[in-house]
């Protein structure tokens, strides 16, 4: 593929497109964090512009729109928030609306009631809200434009009296734009790339590094959700224990004997349903959860199919063998892991002394 450049990049957030379907709900819990924010603030603003203006020699029609204004953005910054709240999904169109609504109140502010003066407010503003969204930097960039557009327009109409004023305005907001999408494509890569490093952090804690399986806390907590939720059919559990992996190790070495794991693990991998739930347990154990067994029976047949296939794996010429503990759970019966646990670890030593 054709390498792409760093500004490509930097514009378009630097991730992969995936990325940002994979992980959605934390973008979206990220924005609807600085929704809350941005409410708060904005509605703090607004009662303190609203009762500052009973005090300043304000004629009577711009109190009114000045205060119809300040409500109006006040009920935007509420609808931002109510939009979130036990929805999924809404967390990028939240922040966008707040974020337009304070970008053209305070463009509104800084033209309307300030035709004589420099329109610092709406830089400020337009300057922060943008560093609030985590999303691709496209998004924030565009928002810029389109707010610098209407307060450009509004500059125009409201400060033609003003020449000098207007042109400083004019000329302002073109260097504060440049300025605004350079700094957005930074900090927002920034948060996304420290998002992509937690989330990387959280696969490799959740994976096992040798086999590719479940860790052991990941399985360990796969499977308490999954037994502790509502079931409709049977589930199985098997403990499966290499044998004489000790001697594996000792005469063919640590190396020969990360080689077997790892075999292990791709045979099991390709042996269950992706909907199970397979991990390594510890050194040569490994657990297998089997949701939704219509028949106890499958779990058993599973099993051997899984001591075949590990006899595939010949180090130093002889099949490897492995010993499998079986237990089951009935829908309804209030099995929990422990227990189902504990009934897969006595049928596996009861395989082992067996033989």
């Amino acid at each position: 593929m054709e390498e792409r450049s760093f500004w490509y990049n930097a514009f378009m957030g630097q991730v992969e497109p995936s990325f940002f379907a994979v992980n959605k709900d934390e973008l979206d819990m990220a924005n609807q964090t600085s929704v809350r924010l941005g409410t708060f603030v904005g509605m703090g603003v607004t009662l303190l512009v609203l009762i500052s203006t009973y005090f300043v020699e304000v004629v009577a029609p711009m109190r009114m729109l000045y205060a119809g204004s300040c409500l109006l953005y006040a009920f935007g910054t509420l609808f931002s928030w109510s939009i979130l709240r036990g929805a999924r999904g809404w967390g990028r169109l939240g922040i966008y609306l707040l974020a337009f609504l304070s970008n053209i109140g305070a463009a509104t502010v800084s033209t309307f009631f300030s035709p004589h003066d420099s329109a610092a407010i709406f830089y400020i503003i337009m300057f922060i809200t943008s560093m609030l969204i985590l999303d691709r930097p496209i998004g924030p960039v565009l928002l810029s434009c389109v707010s610098m557009a209407a307060f450009c327009m509004l500059t125009v109409i409201v400060k033609s009296d003003s020449p000098a004023v207007m042109q400083t305005d004019l000329l302002n907001g073109f260097f504060i734009l440049l300025l605004c999408v350079w700094f957005d494509c930074y900090i927002i890569n920034i948060r996304l790339k420290n998002l992509e490093a937690v989330r990387l952090f959280q696969a490799l804690s959740e994976t096992d590094s040798l086999t590719g399986l479940a860790s052991k806390a990941a399985m360990e907590q796969l499977c308490r959700s999954y037994l502790s939720a509502g079931r409709a059919q049977s589930c199985a559990l098997l403990m499966v224990d290499i044998d004489d992996f000790k001697r594996i190790n000792d005469t063919l070495g640590h190396a020969a004997g990360d080689e077997v794991l790892h075999r292990a693990g791709e045979a099991m991998r390709c042996l269950f349903r992706e909907s199970d739930v397979v991990g390594r347990f510890g050194g040569d154990e490994f657990l297998v959860l089997m949701k939704n067994i219509s028949d106890p029976a499958a779990a058993v047949n599973k099993a051997d199919q899984l001591r075949q296939a590990l006899s595939a794996i010949m180090p130093a010429g002889r099949p490897l063998e492995c010993s499998v503990g079986v237990a089951t759970a009935q829908p309804g019966d209030g099995t929990g892991f422990a227990t189902l646990f504990a009934r897969a670890d006595t049928a596996l030593y009861s395989s082992k002394n067996a033989g």
